[in-house]
């Protein structure tokens, strides 16, 4: 419990970027008190008897208990004078909502390491083992060479703990070895020849006990450093990941959970084995524990897979070519306040089966992945009766694109394998899906594959729709139709001018070569859980798997609608300290050294590696007459036209206090035609380039 608490409250007091140095003189204090622990216990037994050395381990707990409750007692004070306002509700990273609806804790800043997602990496496991075994070792010897030395050399407690500081002393020389396990185990197992109270007995003894403490205290310092290693390594991979202290305590929390197993099993281990079976039998079984650990270095680093009944499933044939590849990008959960378990999937399926299912993202326990193509009875529902508790599209913003091309996503049999939904096992209750279409791209077709991945965004992102959101929808779904033999009609008839423009690409009936994330939407109560964030990596895990070469998304900005006189490309120069401070560039190539966008949704895909490219003018657009308007909006407003200074007509809600008409969904006004006599909401997406 000390060792616990006083871990902890390191962990929160510490920056992040001082942490390796913080716990580096953690290990070593530890380290400091294994060599000074047995010689100053034996040395006080010895000259004071039993009272005296147990007391002086009160005194330090009483010391130790002073000192926590003052740190706490500051914390708790700074934290009150640091406490908002009541009712005050600052802006927290961690609230940021995808495009369209979706999770509104997803930024990679934010996202929290679970558990078990830290332990099934390879290098962590063999870490948590070789601590383990380590402490196996070194307690069971603790326990045992004081009966020994006491059988064999008739010596007392300051004998018996200077023999145990031949074991320990050699942990402030850890740095200096390479080699540990491996080097211990012939040490551990020679010490059986030890029988006799001689001067060669007991020189040969002093020398073993030198060597195995020196090879085994070697590991601890490395062992340590490649956890931490491993961490980092994960937080390369999804940047963000290790900016909070709840993912390094976990790591920490796993080295100390395998060194407290260690300290219980090695004594009772040393101590039966030693008694029932002798100590030539002991230094064997210990030297095997040794040996064994050493093999685990030796393994291949493969992550560990939990799988489950759902992972199961037969083989079929693959429409789309296989691609038995090994997901390289790992997703982290947020803090809630549950505790959340979780799952793992394999890592290369059937992409005939299931494209998703060899996502190695986490889900929550009790849920699984399913396609459109698994369960219609589930996707459509979710994607068209407004009563749905994850349906996005209110009637407002139901345009002709949508209405045409939305629902086939689901339907068609090549597309459906790509619409992902998580799936609650109690109830089949769909908490989440992520849509998206693959599409071919012939200007991506036709670029150096080398540009494709290179630091710099590649010329041809620029030919990207300016239709954005529609128009890449109709691309994806005529394109789909194409390849089932289906020739152009009027039922298919562009809708928008950009669509026009696209209609030769769009009906090429080439092999998708890129996909386009299109809609990420979360269940209310499942929001903060970072479900967002899987399904947006699994685009990138799809694109992987079916050998895309590009993942896009059209980015919808979340704040855009309060400054409706500010044009999109000023909007997106703005910086995260506050409006109208500008900084921010674009196309960006590199935002690692730029301050991030003011709009969260912008900061958000930047955080997570996105580059953007340009803005998609027209990417989302409703029109409808007054009286349609109104109908969708019932007693909402009263709508009225109003005549901007520069000439613009706006439909206006007059009981929405002046304001210009927007629901809380809506990211721009309505533009007023008077020559059609129609109300046009028309929406600005930003192109972003996910690098895959």
């Amino acid at each position: 419990m000390v060792f616990v608490t006083g871990l902890s409250i390191m962990a929160g007091l510490t920056p992040k970027e001082k942490k390796r140095y913080i716990f580096g003189y953690l290990h070593l204090f530890v380290a400091t008190g294994l060599i000074l622990g047995p010689l100053c216990g034996g040395t006080i037994y010895h000259y004071a008897g039993y009272y005296a050395a147990f007391g002086v381990v009160l005194l330090l707990l009483a010391i130790n208990l002073i000192l926590c409750s003052a740190i706490i007692d500051r914390l708790t004070e700074a934290n009150w004078s640091n406490a908002p306002e009541i009712g005050h509700d600052p802006e927290v990273e961690d609230s940021e909502t995808p495009a369209y609806g979706s999770d509104g804790k997803t930024d990679a800043s934010s996202e929290t390491l679970k558990m078990w997602h830290l332990i099934r990496e390879p290098r962590v496991m063999i870490s948590a083992t070789s601590i383990l075994a380590y402490f196996i070792v070194i307690a069971a010897l603790l326990n045992t060479l004081p009966i020994f030395v006491a059988d064999h050399f008739q010596w007392d407690s300051l004998g018996a703990g200077c023999t145990v500081l031949l074991v320990t002393v050699t942990v402030i020389l850890g740095p200096l070895f390479a080699l540990g396990f491996g080097l211990a185990t012939p040490c551990l197992i020679c010490l059986r020849f030890v029988q006799c109270n001689t001067i060669e007995h007991k020189l040969a003894f002093f020398v073993l006990l030198y060597l195995i403490g020196a090879f085994l205290n070697a590991v601890n310092p490395a062992i340590t450093a490649d956890m931490q290693n491993a961490l980092f390594e994960l937080e390369e991979r999804s940047p963000g990941t290790c900016d909070n202290n709840d993912a390094i305590g976990r790591m920490h929390s796993i080295h100390y959970m395998a060194q407290c197993v260690g300290l219980i099993l090695g004594p009772v281990l040393g101590g039966l084995i030693d008694h029932r079976f002798g100590w030539g039998a002991m230094t064997i079984v210990l030297g095997a524990v040794s040996a064994f650990t050493a093999l685990g270095f030796w393994l291949p680093g493969q992550k560990i897979k939990l799988f489950s009944k759902d992972d199961i499933f037969e083989e079929r044939e693959p429409l789309l070519k296989r691609s038995e590849v090994q997901s390289s990008f790992a997703t982290f959960d947020e803090e809630s306040s549950g505790i959340m378990h979780y799952e793992t999937f394999p890592s290369t399926i059937s992409s005939r089966k299931s494209p998703v299912k060899g996502n190695s993202a986490s889900i929550p326990l009790g849920h699984r992945f399913v396609t459109a193509a698994e369960r219609p009875d589930l996707w459509h529902p979710t994607h068209s009766d407004p009563n749905h508790g994850i349906f996005s599209f209110p009637q407002w913003s139901q345009g002709a694109v949508f209405k045409r091309y939305y629902r086939q996503l689901g339907e068609i049999e090549e597309l459906a394998r790509y619409q992902t939904m998580i799936v609650r096992n109690s109830d089949e209750r769909v908490v989440a899906t992520g849509v998206c279409t693959p599409f071919f791209w012939p200007e991506l077709a036709r670029a150096p594959t080398a540009s494709l991945y290179s630091y710099d965004t590649p010329e041809c992102a620029l030919t990207l729709p300016d239709g954005g959101w529609e128009t890449i929808l109709t691309r994806g779904v005529l394109q789909a139709r194409a390849r089932q033999g289906e020739l152009p009609s009027e039922e298919t008839s562009p809708l928008t001018g950009d669509q026009k423009k696209d209609e030769a690409t769009a009906w090429l009936p080439n092999r998708p070569n890129a996909i386009s994330g299109l809609l990420v939407i979360v269940a209310d109560n499942y929001r903060g859980q970072g479900l967002a964030g899987i399904l947006y990596q699994n685009f990138k895990y799809l694109a992987r798997q079916n050998n895309l070469k590009a993942l896009v998304i059209p980015v919808r900005p979340t704040h855009k609608s309060q400054y409706p006189h500010i044009s999109f490309e000023e909007y997106f120069s703005w910086i995260q300290e506050g409006p109208f401070r500008h900084g921010f560039t674009w196309p960006s190539s590199n935002a690692s050294d730029q301050p991030l966008p003011f709009d969260r949704e912008f900061r958000k895909h930047i955080r997570m590696g996105a580059k953007a490219v340009k803005p998609a003018i027209r990417s989302f657009t409703v029109v409808a007459s007054a009286a349609e308007w109104q109908q969708r909006f019932g007693d909402k407003l009263a709508l009225d036209v109003f005549i901007d200074e520069d000439g613009s007509r706006w439909l206006l809600g007059g009981k929405l206090n002046g304001l210009l008409l927007k629901d809380e969904n809506q990211a721009t006004p309505l533009r007023w035609d008077a020559k059609r006599q129609v109300g046009i909401y028309s929406e600005t997406n930003m192109w972003m380039w996910h690098p895959l």
